[in-house]
């Protein structure tokens, strides 16, 4: 099946960029029915006759989906090089903790965490944030708190709103005091009482959507606490289950207004709205092979990407998608089960 999906998309991202755009031409509709056509004889069961929605079996039951046809006929699909882009004019971060070396770790690494490295590869990132034109505030560290650099697990922001989190991992409690003194300055403050728990790692926001992965940091208290702050500001909640790995931002982050980077294989796709990883459906779901897995989390904004080194799939990927992209060596903060996201938030 998966090697019917990549033929699908190699088609979909050669030829619909040039032939779904153009809805007004006289020509267009004709275009786009012979690329449905040679999609349809790839993948014909995710057609119908172009009267209903085409239906998939997921977990026993039947599930209806938006159909490649319609979405052919009407234009209304996402290409590549369309990515709707993601701004932002500031970030905050926090400087890296003496005790940076006792952070938590799922998995011990072959070589303990070097806190000189992380400063200097620390300092890069900040660099490169700037270099994307972001404003940086730089907090000073916790040495009693070895994981608070990772400053995203402490706010989520969406709008005039800060909801300030309450970590799942005890020894993390108390991080995000100072984080929630620099937001209270711009933005109206919510708290997260017991017994919910989110890490921010585990909130991944698109467009007007909140995907909360739930997972042994993230309770479903915590994923209600979401719906009551940011529901009646316009967002709805989308709870993910997250199996084998520490949070959902590990596996998964959005490129674009209305797309999402991820590591194939990790999470079921269809809590995305995505078909099998490929341009249809409510979000453009961008996959990536597993081997890459550690590049799916990625920053974007401003027309930028940094990206963790060595990841040649991750990189191509997104500059089809007109990003530019910056490597970035993460070896420290890997083993301390961070990556790019976790070491900022950022702010409109």
């Amino acid at each position: 099946m998966w090697q019917v999906v990549q033929e699908v998309t190699a088609v979909t991202e050669a030829e619909l960029a040039s032939t779904l755009r153009a809805t007004k031409d006289p020509g267009g509709r004709k275009r786009r029915q012979k690329t449905a056509a040679r999609i349809r004889a790839l993948a014909p069961q995710w057609f119908d006759d172009g009267r209903g929605a085409s239906r998939r079996e997921t977990a026993g039951r039947s599930r209806p989906q938006p159909t490649v046809w319609r979405a052919l006929r009407s234009g209304a699909v996402a290409t590549a090089g369309t990515l709707q882009p993601l701004n932002a004019s500031s970030a905050i971060v926090r400087a890296i903790s003496a005790t940076f070396h006792d952070a938590i770790v799922q998995h011990a690494a072959p070589s303990p965490i070097d806190v000189a490295l992380a400063r200097t590869q620390h300092a890069r990132y900040l660099q490169a944030l700037r270099g994307a034109g972001l404003a940086v505030t730089e907090l000073p560290p916790l040495d009693a708190h070895p994981d608070a650099c990772f400053v995203e697990d402490c706010a989520l922001v969406a709008g005039d709103t800060a909801l300030i989190t309450r970590s799942g991992a005890p020894s993390r409690v108390g991080e995000a005091d100072s984080i929630a003194e620099v937001l209270a300055r711009t933005l109206r403050i919510e708290r997260t009482p017991a017994p919910a728990t989110i890490d921010g790692g585990d909130c991944l926001r698109v467009g007007r959507t909140w995907f909360i992965g739930r997972s042994a940091r993230t309770n479903a208290e915590g994923a209600q606490r979401v719906r009551e702050v940011f529901g009646p500001l316009g967002y709805s909640v989308v709870e993910v289950p997250v199996r084998g790995f520490l949070h959902l931002k590990c596996v998964a982050s959005r490129i674009g207004d209305g797309a999402v980077l991820v590591a194939e294989g990790s999470v079921d796709l269809g809590f995305f709205g995505g078909l099998f990883g490929g341009l249809f459906g409510g979000l453009e779901v961008v996959t990536i092979p597993p081997t890459e897995a550690y590049a799916a989390n990625t920053v974007v904004v401003n027309g930028t990407a940094l990206v963790a080194a060595h990841h040649p799939h991750t990189r191509a990927a997104l500059e089809q998608r007109g990003l530019r992209v910056v490597e970035l060596d993460m070896s420290e903060f890997a083993k301390a089960d961070g990556s790019l996201t976790c070491l900022s938030i950022l702010l409109d």
